[in-house]
């Protein structure tokens, strides 16, 4: 009965504190990368409905795990969330079992969209499509990719790519995707996968880029002449990548609830959707209040690539 009372009460003043302090996001790289501008775009809209101050912090460091483990243990009082995705939530922990949280380290409050890549290459480069792209890498070509954080989907479809077909590619990990897409479309580094995004779209819009394939099952209505992975022939590069928000796994249900129903008035917010939209997210396939399931089912599937592609951290 005293422990009952004694969770009743850290309850009740978790509630009070919800009700009237600040709201942050957490992005858990620098700007520049889609998660960033997600926060951003959502951080207004929930505002709103929360009518509350909601704020967006950037705290890179570790590709984004040590923002994850310090949201993983931050007070579980509903003012500390996330923006996260797949590769941080679901793909990391599986690569790296010893890092400081698991993926029930933490309770969706809603998927906020889900994306393929694009694969692109700097202007200057001479490839086409990704056939032209292996045989020269294959004829000794030297070739990279970039990637901001370990275990995301950029990361590990650079890892999956060189591993399945045994190529000699480097790895540049870079601390925010603004600094890779420079080199990446100044020609120092190869190429990179990322959402089709703002800055990506207008890098291929003012010939900066050039995109050589899409990791979707059909073609983008953004890139409509750009050919999948799979009609070149390369279909295990097929993927998507979930966006979301998300709070410790220990808040309390009340404060979890009214996060869920924000972020469901948030995601049919019609500005909202165009913006999400202008940033290369299709809609969300589970509502907020079913996003948990649909992550859990991400990583069983995710877990199964990777077990398939023998991917390992070196």
């Amino acid at each position: 009965m005293k422990k009952l009372i004694i969770f009743i009460l850290c309850t009740m003043l978790n509630a009070a504190a919800f009700a009237n302090d600040v709201v942050r996001i957490i992005v858990p790289v620098g700007p520049g990368a889609t998660v960033d501008e997600l926060a951003r775009i959502v951080a207004p809209a929930l505002s709103k409905h929360l009518n509350k101050t909601v704020i967006v912090e950037n705290k890179p460091g570790g590709s984004g795990i040590v923002a994850m483990e310090n949201v993983a243990s931050a007070t579980p009082d509903g003012l500390t969330l996330i923006m996260t995705n797949n590769g941080l939530t679901n793909i990391a922990p599986i690569l790296q079992p010893n890092i400081g949280y698991t993926s029930s380290s933490f309770t969706s409050v809603g998927v906020v969209g889900v994306s393929p890549l694009v694969l692109v290459v700097s202007s200057q480069n001479t490839t086409n499509n990704l056939k032209e792209l292996t045989e020269g890498i294959k004829k000794g070509n030297k070739a990279s990719w970039a990637s901001s954080s370990v275990g995301t989907a950029p990361h590990l479809l650079g890892e999956i790519y060189k591993d399945t077909l045994s190529l000699d590619i480097v790895n540049v990990m870079y601390k925010t995707f603004t600094q890779a897409m420079i080199d990446v479309s100044e020609n120092r580094v190869t190429m990179l996968f990322d959402t089709p995004n703002s800055k990506i779209l207008g890098l291929i819009d003012t010939n900066k880029m050039k995109p050589i394939a899409v990791t979707s099952k059909q073609r983008l209505a953004e890139l409509p002449n750009v050919p999948t992975v799979s009609e070149q022939g390369f279909s295990f590069l097929t993927a998507s990548v979930w966006f979301g928000l998300a709070v410790p796994s220990t808040t309390p249900q009340p404060i979890t609830t009214s996060l869920v129903t924000a972020m469901t008035a948030v995601l049919k917010d019609q500005e909202v959707k165009e913006k999400l939209k202008k940033a290369g997210m299709e809609q969300s396939p589970a509502s907020p209040s079913d996003s948990q399931k649909y992550i859990d089912s991400e990583r069983e599937r995710w877990g199964t690539i990777l077990k398939k592609s023998k991917v390992k951290l070196d």
